[in-house]
């Protein structure tokens, strides 16, 4: 693309984004048929991932961050495309780092079941240091990785996401913040609401507990 398009496209980007911030009412339908396509496009050229729905999912949360707060884009450091694209491929990243955690984590647990006792105690501390206080024995005849499936199965979808990570030592605040869709809200009122999540999963904890206790 020679500078004359580049600077057409340019110029065409930030009267979408003009338009927006204005408050025309087909600007939102706009943007998002103009740039959808070409951010799918862009992602799909990264090579990180195959997968269809996940790469649309990263688009449209991108163009969904910029909607809902178009003055976080600042023209006079970037194109809103180069703005974009950054967005969607660090919600792409961020999504992967969090499954490759999952998987991670999961595999951990699946592989309890052939430990030996003081192995498989080890892995029950573990589990009862990320849970917090909540604490009742493991019934012998329960692997922990069927625990854990019965609590997630027990949670809400945003909730099995905040458990996997509680069950990852050390995941900062601002990574269950993306996992919950907080990004935009202020670090304090992140933090609020990410404790709340993992105090939803504390409390399921606690009952499927009561559960096993009383048969």
């Amino acid at each position: 693309m020679n500078e004359e398009a580049i600077a057409e496209r340019r110029a065409y980007e930030l009267s979408l984004h003009q338009r927006h911030c204005a408050g025309h009412s087909d600007a939102s339908y706009d943007l998002v048929s103009y740039f959808k396509p070409l951010l799918e496009r862009a992602l799909t050229g990264t090579g990180l991932t195959p997968d269809v729905e996940l790469i649309e999912g990263c688009a449209l949360q991108a163009l969904t961050e910029y909607l809902v707060a178009p003055t976080r884009f600042d023209p006079a450091r970037s194109s809103l495309w180069t703005w974009l694209v950054r967005a969607a491929k660090g919600d792409l990243l961020n999504h992967l780092g969090s499954e490759r955690r999952k998987k991670a984590v999961a595999e951990r647990y699946e592989n309890e079941v052939a430990l030996a006792s003081s192995d498989r105690n080890s892995v029950w501390m573990d589990l009862l240091a990320a849970m917090g206080e909540v604490e009742w024995p493991l019934p012998k005849d329960l692997s922990v990785s069927d625990l854990i499936r019965r609590l997630e199965l027990s949670l809400r979808p945003s909730d099995r996401r905040v458990m996997w990570m509680m069950l990852e030592p050390r995941t900062p605040t601002s990574e269950y913040a993306e996992v919950l869709g907080l990004g935009l809200l202020p670090a304090k009122e992140q933090a609020k609401q990410v404790k709340d999540a993992k105090d939803r999963v504390r409390r399921v904890w606690a009952r499927v507990g009561e559960e096993l206790k009383h048969g």
